[in-house]
């Protein structure tokens, strides 16, 4: 009987460890793909603003906006990221 019953602990505990690893792991998976969410936002905001600042300029004439920015839609209004 008691065999039996030290190999239910040893079951269980195995079952809590693999329990709490996959917990663990779980998290590390979140949280890379929150870090590489943010790697690939931050670039895009920057460029995002930049022609933002381009399209947005009332000094710029529609041939040098062109020319800076020639596959820009004319005066965004708004971006979603």
């Amino acid at each position: 009987m008691i065999p039996v019953l030290i190999e239910i602990n040893h079951l269980l505990e195995h079952n809590q460890q693999t329990a709490s690893d996959f917990l663990k792991m779980e998290q590390s998976m979140r949280k890379m793909i929150s870090n590489i969410s943010h790697d690939l936002k931050t670039p895009l905001t920057v460029v995002l603003g930049y022609i933002e600042t381009i399209s947005l300029d009332p000094d710029m004439d529609a041939e040098e906006e062109k020319f800076c920015c020639p596959k820009c839609t004319p005066r965004p209004t708004r971006y979603w990221i």
